[in-house]
This record gives structure tokens, C-alpha cells and sequence, in this order.
């Protein structure tokens, strides 16, 4: 799977697969208004880059100003390590 997609099961419930990269950040939206909890599946997410990890920090962000929270659920090993390189794993909420 190279190509990336984002899918809304229910409000605030996403699947992501693919590769979140540089090129997909931009035309990402995070999340209709109103939603109190933003979970994440990213267990099939084959690649994320820098770009990838900013937009999961600024979709926390618009999270906490919306008094909502924001929860990445099976991040790979590569992204847990790129996220605590980048000195960020605290602003992210991974779960298993």
C-alpha cells in the first residue's frame, strides 16, 4: 500500500493506511468541530515523515483549543522513535 487514505468511521473515529508524508499533510483536515475525543487508528500507516509527525502534533493542538483530545492508537515502533528523536512524544498520545 503506497498510497494514503483517511477514512471517517463514525465522528471523530479515523482509520489511516498508507504513507503520510509531506505531500498528503496539506489537504488533511483533522476533525469536525464539536467532537470531544479524536481517535486515531494508524496501525497501518506503512511510512510517516517529519511532515506526518507535525501534523499529528498540530491536530493535538486544534484538539486542546477545541477542549478535545486527541488519541494515536498502534503507532509503529518507527513512528515511536521518530517521536521521542523529535523530542514530541510527550505532546502525542499513543496508545497500544
Amino acid at each position: 500500500m503506497s498510497d494514503f487514505s483517511m477514512i471517517e468511521n463514525e465522528p471523530g473515529q479515523y482509520k489511516l493506511s498508507g504513507k503520510l508524508t509531506r505531500d498528503k499533510v496539506p489537504a488533511l483536515t483533522p476533525f469536525k468541530n464539536g467532537v470531544s475525543h479524536v481517535v486515531m487508528d494508524i496501525s497501518e500507516l506503512t511510512h510517516v515523515d517529519t511532515a506526518g509527525i507535525a501534523w499529528f502534533v498540530h491536530v493535538s493542538s486544534v484538539c486542546e483549543k477545541q477542549d478535545a483530545t486527541l488519541t494515536l492508537l498502534h503507532p509503529s515502533e518507527q513512528l515511536q522513535s521518530l517521536a521521542e528523536v523529535s523530542g514530541i512524544s510527550v505532546l502525542l498520545s499513543l496508545a497500544e
